[in-house]
């Protein structure tokens, strides 16, 4: 019942579960999943189902089986034990606790791909995928997560400045699947003009994620370039140009998500105004002539906060709101959250926490549900002083912070810079 199987005529059994199965990390075991014996013969594999962990450390799985003596049985294997066997989850079940990637350059054109998994609370499985003849700093911090081919699992974006002056966008399938190439540019000048503001979103509500670019064309003039995901490609590029509109005012503040709850993603800027407030600028769609949807009071948007902007849906309504994360100096932070109406943002709150150096998390800001409650969280790459790293994790964005996992040592700033993504990868 599980696994839809063993009706008339089922052809699946333990000796070609794998086709209809997908290996997954050990400690993201779910109730349901499968544990897989492979012997080398498939006449005398053996599968269970797991039920929970037996103890704290979940090495101990419950399981439910079938034996030729005593028929199914419930029972609790040893770690040992466990360990012959393959965790596998059914190809008609994704898990969507989202959990962190952080890309490490390791120099010489070497990168790193590092990803951790959710427990639901904490992040534990680390896996990394390593890849040459890559130079991480034609990328900048042009990295997002999406799901660009409509399978349900996140994939890493990454926009690649070419020597010739072209770019190309490298897609990771479930975030760290060896890279494809999925659009190669004319001659575009990348860097000088688009800086790293990217963004992947389902701007046209066909189920797959697409990239847009924000391009600074200078005079006040921004042009919002936009393609379509074929599954396995980017195509049918689109611009939009916006004139009076001062990109240099957003730095690199640019966010998405459905703001208003229509299933297309939107667009989000913090823009500084130049009597010290800001405005926050939606581009329904993707690249719909923006509109205001809140201006502030006085408020040092550039100096205190950076690029610091995140957009989720925090509280669980539907639509997607953001988060900024402002450094007030003396170790004392401050979260502003505000809620969607569907047509503006409202209802500002904020949450303050001291003791905490945003200065050691510099923009490694992401949003995601890391715990599966229906609503994003906030999660931060915080940098300690002895050289580790701790995943910080305000739930529903803005709750007081747990630490979720911390690193042995660790060069953060020096070799990550703010390459985190969150997404659903499995």
């Amino acid at each position: 019942m599980a696994w839809g199987l063993g009706g008339p005529g089922s052809s699946f059994w333990t000796g070609n579960l794998d086709n209809r199965s997908f290996q997954i990390p050990r400690n993201s075991l779910m109730p349901g999943d499968a544990l897989l014996r492979h012997t080398g013969n498939p006449d005398e594999n053996h599968v269970a189902l797991f039920v929970r962990w037996a103890n704290s450390d979940s090495t101990q799985p419950v399981v439910i089986q079938q034996t030729g003596s005593s028929g199914t049985i419930e029972s609790t294997w040893s770690a040992s034990y466990a360990g012959l066997y393959t965790p596998m989850r059914y190809n008609n079940v994704r898990d969507d606790r989202s959990s962190p990637i952080l890309a490490r350059d390791l120099g010489s054109s070497t990168i790193v791909l590092y990803r951790w998994n959710s427990t639901g609370s904490s992040f534990s499985g680390l896996s990394t995928a390593t890849y040459y003849s890559f130079d991480l700093g034609k990328v900048g911090e042009r990295v997002a997560s999406g799901d660009v081919n409509g399978d349900g699992k996140d994939d890493t974006v990454m926009a690649y400045a070419n020597s010739d002056g072209t770019f190309t966008f490298k897609v990771f399938l479930n975030g760290t699947v060896t890279p494809a190439n999925w659009y190669t540019s004319g001659p575009f000048s990348l860097e000088a003009t688009v800086g790293n503001r990217l963004i992947v979103g389902d701007f046209n509500g066909d189920g797959k994620d697409e990239p847009i670019l924000a391009r600074d064309f200078g005079s006040s003039t921004i042009v919002l370039y936009r393609w379509y995901s074929t599954g396995s490609s980017f195509s049918g590029l689109s611009t939009a140009t916006y004139y009076s509109f001062d990109l240099g005012k957003v730095g690199e503040r640019v966010a998405s998500g459905d703001v208003n709850s229509d299933g297309k993603d939107d667009t989000v800027m913090a823009y500084a105004n130049s009597d010290g407030t800001f405005t926050f600028k939606v581009f329904l769609n993707g690249t719909v002539t923006p509109a205001n949807w809140y201006t502030s009071g006085p408020f040092s948007l550039e100096a205190t906060v950076g690029n610091r902007l995140i957009v989720g849906d925090f509280n669980g309504d539907g639509k997607d709101e953001p988060i900024l994360a402002r450094d007030f100096g003396s170790s004392t932070i401050v979260l502003y959250r505000w809620y969607s109406t569907g047509s503006s943002f409202s209802g500002l709150s904020t949450a303050t926490y001291y003791s905490f150096d945003l200065g050691k998390v510099g923009e490694r800001v992401a949003s995601g549900d890391v715990n599966s409650d229906g609503k994003d969280d906030t999660v931060m790459a915080y940098a300690n002083s002895d050289g580790t790293f701790t995943f910080k994790v305000f739930l529903n964005g803005t709750i007081t912070p747990a630490n979720w996992y911390t690193s042995g040592p660790f060069s953060l700033e020096a070799t990550v810079g703010n390459r985190l993504i969150v997404g659903s990868w499995f």
